[in-house]
């Protein structure tokens, strides 16, 4: 899912009055915790950006299928907080919380190696998780 259909789908779905920049400001704290908090875990490589709504709006975001609702999730959450309505901020946080943990737990799963070397006395043994 790139920024912009990322953009598209919260505006389709949600009527909330912040514009472009103040959603990718959003999106880029939710994709750099993501990348922070998850996938750098698997992939050493991996690097927050902070995207710019002019510059990277065809930049893909970190987090992939089928996994991609936590960026309407978290920008509704974000919006709702801003916007005063705790009685939807508490449902988009508590639906925000189980999909960040079912993105965590799948992208673990599938992506940690799938071998472990662990030391028993002494000797170096190769254990397959």
């Amino acid at each position: 899912m790139t920024l912009k259909e990322a953009i598209i789908n919260f505006r389709t779905l949600r009527d909330a009055p912040f514009d472009d920049a103040m959603l990718t400001e959003w999106l880029s704290e939710i994709d750099a915790a993501a990348v922070d908090e998850v996938i750098s875990k698997c992939d050493k490589t991996a690097k927050i950006k902070r995207f710019d709504y002019l510059k990277d709006r065809e930049e893909a975001l970190s987090v992939p299928f089928p996994d991609e609702g936590i960026y309407f999730l978290y920008l509704s959450m974000k919006s709702d907080l801003v916007l005063g309505d705790a009685a939807r901020y508490n449902l988009s946080a508590l639906a925000f919380e189980n999909a960040w943990k079912s993105f965590a737990e799948r992208y673990f799963r599938n992506n940690l190696p799938s071998s472990r070397k662990i030391k028993i006395g002494g000797k170096l043994e190769l254990f397959q998780t």
